[in-house]
């Protein structure tokens, strides 16, 4: 309970920094940035899955020393996308792949999956990134007034 009631403190210190012209730019950085990302974030857990379900699968045929898939969680599903989304950061272990059946599938899963998620999602990610800090500094001066606008019409 104490670690969500800190977690929300800080949430509003962001908030509460919207006050100052220096820090409110950022802020409003943020919130659009993750606005503009949220659709992409549905592709980005699409192509997670489409390379976790293979890599279960081929977990299957595999006894527990040897997984292909780590499982700190009791859910398949949930391992999956913890696996895939530590192969996107570039948190890997391919230890396991070899000496068992289909290693040369898990290898090449493997490796269409490090170029799918770690180079053309993550530099599209960073794309739509510049895309937006773009759109935000050209109206910085905008974005600003429209913020303390916005901060005055909470106080009222």
């Amino acid at each position: 309970m104490a670690a969500i009631a800190s977690c929300t403190l800080m949430m509003k210190v962001f908030d509460w920094l919207r006050l100052f012209e220096q820090t409110a730019f950022y802020i409003l950085l943020v919130e659009e940035t993750m606005r503009d990302v949220s659709s992409f974030l549905i592709l980005l857990t699409t192509a997670l899955m489409m390379f976790g379900v293979p890599m279960v699968m081929l977990n299957l045929n595999r006894l527990e020393d040897n997984s292909v898939v780590d499982e700190p969680f009791g859910f398949w599903g949930i391992n999956m996308l913890l696996n895939q989304y530590l192969l996107a950061l570039g948190e890997f272990s391919y230890d396991n792949f070899a000496n068992e059946p289909q290693s040369y599938m898990c290898y090449m899963f493997f490796v269409f999956a490090t170029f799918i998620t770690q180079i053309a999602m993550l530099n599209m990610l960073i794309a739509i990134m510049g895309d937006t800090f773009e759109r935000v500094i050209e109206s910085r001066d905008v974005n600003a007034t429209k913020t303390k606008l916005e901060l005055m019409s909470d106080l009222v």
